[in-house]
């Protein structure tokens, strides 16, 4: 089974990503839809338990972020792929003020986001990572 794991600030183009790549293959698991950690928690462990293939499309910009699903499924012999968003803070700010039906994030959340987030490393128990551009694009990242 595969954990895939997004990471990159609001607006980076996550969840237009998992759309296009992923909707057909993998569970979604996002903050902004299940609303609390609680019921986020209680959605992974249930698919996880349930062997399934899951993407988690948050901001993810902490290795502490991260660790909480990665620890869980690598217990459980996932595969887990890691995919950083690279995406310059003015196209962010722009695609969110493009939003259609969700509301604008402001810019100082976006700004905050940039400024926490730390890159992806094998280190964390990724098997693979990508770097995503501003148009999807990936780019496979050597190991360390």
């Amino acid at each position: 089974m595969e954990l895939i794991v997004f990471s990159g600030i609001q607006c980076a183009g996550k969840s237009t990503f998992y759309n296009k790549h992923f909707s057909n293959t993998h569970y979604r698991i996002n903050l902004d839809t299940l609303k609390t950690r609680k019921r986020e928690s209680a959605e992974f462990s249930m698919l996880i338990d349930e062997s399934r293939p899951v993407v988690i499309d948050n901001t993810n910009p902490l290795f502490e972020d991260r660790q909480r699903y990665i620890a869980l499924a690598k217990s459980r012999g996932y595969r887990v792929t890691g995919f950083q968003f690279r995406i310059p803070l003015s196209i962010a700010l722009q695609r969110s003020k493009l939003r259609r039906g969700q509301k604008e994030v402001p810019a100082f959340v976006i700004r905050n986001t940039l400024n926490k987030i730390q890159p992806l490393a094998f280190s964390e128990g990724f098997d693979q990572i990508f770097e995503v551009g501003c148009n999807g694009e990936t780019v496979a990242v050597d190991g360390e």
